[in-house]
């Protein structure tokens, strides 16, 4: 089953007592919320919580979580020994780009597209956004056959995953995602998920370069780190 959850984060001080998981919520109704909740929090029903996922896991679970408190959500309890992936946003989408929609869920369905719209460009010439395609079909073609490799090595649920085609063009696409916001400038957290990409995936110095000729082409270079730059991974 794949699960998508896009909200916003709603803090909830009446149930912070019960735990983190209780701490904060995502909203699953619109925007604007009750006037009675702002000012008196207290539990409601539209606030999904961690442990409200509890029987999903019974099966096995594929689960995206786009909301600036997403990384909450890697508390689901996991009571069930049944396959479990957690896709979850980072938390600082710049804020021109929240207007437009869900950054992070644009990322992995078109992530070339996201690019475009995160660094503002809004027209390339086609051999170069063929170009740029390109690119990223390898960078996604690579990450899937690394993390194959790996899950048949460690036995991971990530085998159950990818042996179906939309779960596994999500999962390239947010390898996709997690080198693009690493290299770029302005983002200063990275997209995480559950179990953790293999080391092989995230240190491959040819996807980040392969990200930077996609800069290139684009005309966005100065937006992007060398990698050099890049701060080691904690």
């Amino acid at each position: 089953m794949m699960l998508y959850i896009s909200g916003d984060a709603i803090e909830n001080k009446t149930l912070s007592s019960l735990g983190e998981v209780y701490s904060c919520g995502v909203a699953t109704q619109g925007a604007a919320m009750p006037a009675p909740f702002k000012s008196k929090p207290k539990q409601n029903s539209f606030l999904l919580y961690p442990e409200d996922l509890i029987p999903f896991t019974r099966k096995p679970l594929f689960l995206i979580v786009d909301s600036s408190n997403s990384q909450l959500f890697a508390t689901v309890p996991h009571m069930f020994g049944q396959p479990l992936m957690i896709l979850m946003a980072p938390p600082d989408i710049p804020e021109h780009n929240r207007k437009r929609g869900s950054l992070f869920t644009l990322f992995l369905m078109e992530p070339l597209l996201a690019l475009c719209q995160l660094c503002q460009l809004t027209q390339t010439t086609e051999d170069g956004w063929k170009h740029c395609k390109a690119l990223m079909k390898k960078i996604h073609t690579q990450a899937i056959d690394g993390l194959a490799r790996q899950s048949t090595i460690s036995g991971t649920c990530l085998v159950r995953f990818l042996g179906d085609s939309i779960l596994r063009n999500i999962i390239g696409n947010f390898v996709i995602t997690w080198f693009v916001l690493r290299m770029l400038k302005v983002i200063d957290h990275l997209p995480t998920c559950i179990p953790t990409l293999p080391t092989e995936i995230v240190e491959s110095k040819v996807s980040l370069r392969y990200i930077l000729d996609i800069a290139e082409t684009l005309n966005v270079r100065s937006l992007f780190h060398e990698i050099t730059e890049l701060a080691p991974l904690q």
